[in-house]
């Protein structure tokens, strides 16, 4: 069976998500009429280029192509997935084909129930929004547009005509939307989708109208900045560090900081990228949420307190210079004084050089909603404290080994008051 995916265009403006609920329904009922065994032959089953980034097709091969093979002429994107020939009678390639089939149809029933529950909300709390937009059609918000004002000039999504927030010399650059990791606090995935990466030469485009704008420093932002480039596959092998050595390069850009690492994707080839390139700050930002192990699994965090205590000491030998901040939480469900206690023997035990701490908030539709018990607001609020003074003791004696030391900086501001920079 091979299953079609197309553009928008290339099958017209009308099919709406209504008609490929129609269109999956007919589908399904196809398959529970026919016994998968006796069936020679199904249609082609079509659909909109946008759901690919929705379905994981990690386990099944498919190829890649700019035209239809039905319709050469039609453009757009086109990826066909040889699942099997279902003359075959082989058990293992029915189980194959039927796998394959429900690993889609529960992605675009999760995808087609995400879109409509995301909206029924937004539209009860916030009726005065007259259209809602989801992130991921982001990039045909021009469509929106013209349907909304009935003009027919189009002004497409254009990520070098921005409006920056920042200070002038110093704006940030996001490199990719989404995250796969699910950890079980955090909404981020519901919100905003499957991890994708951006277009790297586009991110070169991009980088160069800041830096014409008056950046000197560009700050990396993802969800996951370790992840970059590998949901290219094999159409693009640049990665992370690829893309921390073009940027430098760039004329007029002083230095460039990554945010957002995670702990066991931190590969050998960035690190060096890091460590010889002269205009990427030796900072790393690594979330490690917390130290017990029990909290980590509950958290649906990868790794272990062992894992990140010998990265976070691998990265200091290899760069003695390394500046390494994390973030971790208190009062997450379950957690107990025994586990906080391993977390603040890790932060005294590592002594980051920058921490944040952040008590554990309810997030509607995320796992950790439903975990019980919960911690008392109270006692997560005082673990936090307790983190926080341990924590200012570390960065105090941080700061003193600094005096006296010479370090290039970008000024910010000029505290009258003071009679200082702030930079």
């Amino acid at each position: 069976m091979k299953i079609v995916f197309l553009d928008a265009a290339t099958i017209g403006d009308d099919l709406t998500y209504e008609s490929l609920l129609i269109l999956l329904i007919l589908f399904y009922v196809v398959l529970t009429i026919y016994n998968i065994r006796s069936v020679k032959k199904y249609d082609n089953l079509i659909l909109p280029n946008t759901f690919i980034e929705h379905i994981d097709f990690s386990n099944y091969s498919f190829e890649d192509s700019k035209k239809s093979s039905d319709n050469p002429d039609a453009g757009g994107r086109t990826l066909e997935i040889d699942i099997h020939d279902l003359n075959q009678k082989d058990k293992d390639a029915k189980a194959n084909f039927a796998n394959a089939f429900n690993d889609i149809k529960e992605s675009l029933d999760g995808y087609f129930q995400d879109c409509v529950n995301s909206i029924k909300r937004l539209k009860n709390s916030i009726p005065e929004v007259d259209f809602y937009l989801p992130i991921r059609d982001y990039n045909t918000i021009d469509e929106l547009f013209k349907k909304l004002t009935d003009n027919n000039k189009s002004f497409k999504m254009d990520y070098t005509n921005r409006v920056l927030t920042t200070l002038p010399h110093s704006a940030y650059l996001r490199i990719a939307e989404g995250c796969d990791n699910k950890c079980a606090y955090c909404a981020i995935p519901l919100i905003r989708g499957k991890f994708k990466s951006r277009d790297f030469d586009s991110l070169i485009e991009e980088t160069k109208v800041l830096v014409e704008k008056g950046a000197k420093e560009i700050t990396l932002i993802a969800q996951d900045t370790t992840r970059y480039g590998t949901d290219f596959k094999d159409t693009d092998p640049r990665r992370l560090q690829h893309l921390l050595r073009s940027i430098s390069e760039i004329e007029g850009v002083e230095w460039v900081r990554v945010l957002y690492l995670y702990p066991d994707e931190i590969t050998p080839e960035i690190l060096e990228e890091i460590k010889n390139n002269n205009k990427v700050a030796k900072y790393f930002d690594i979330p490690i949420q917390h130290a017990s192990n029990k909290m980590l699994k509950a958290m649906n965090r990868r790794g272990s307190k062992e894992l990140i205590k010998e990265h976070i000491k691998y990265i200091r030998n290899y760069i003695p210079d390394a500046i390494i901040r994390t973030t971790v939480i208190t009062g997450f469900p379950t957690e107990t004084e025994d586990d906080f206690k391993e977390l603040l023997d890790l932060v005294d035990d590592v002594k980051f050089e920058r921490l944040g701490c952040f008590t554990f908030s309810d997030e509607e539709d995320t796992a950790s909603y439903d975990m019980y018990p919960k911690v008392n607001s109270r006692t997560a609020t005082r673990r936090y404290k307790e983190i926080m003074k341990k924590q200012e003791k570390i960065s105090l004696e941080y700061n003193k080994s600094l005096i006296g030391k010479t370090y290039n900086c970008i000024i910010d501001d000029y505290d009258f008051d003071k009679f200082a920079y702030v930079g």
